[in-house]
């Protein structure tokens, strides 16, 4: 996903993530990322099999009547 205050189009890499870390500037991380909650986190019919690094797709509310899954572009 964008990131606008990073400057991070869609589909790349945020360049402050540590893989296998997590967000390298989490303690100053932008607003867009401090209020993102991951649909897996929020809502109670996910399952395991939906943990985005298992899946390798986020779960996004796109507004009170929809959502979008975004899947990893590297493993379709």
């Amino acid at each position: 996903m964008a990131i606008d205050e990073l400057k991070k189009p869609a589909g790349s890499w945020c360049p402050h993530v540590v893989k296998g870390c997590g967000c390298a500037i989490y303690a100053e991380r932008p607003h867009s990322c401090a209020s993102f909650g991951c649909g897996y986190l929020h809502w109670p019919m996910t399952e395991d099999h939906w943990f985005p690094f298992k899946s390798k797709m986020v779960i996004v509310a796109e507004d009170e009547a929809r959502m979008a899954i975004h899947v990893d572009p590297n493993t379709p």
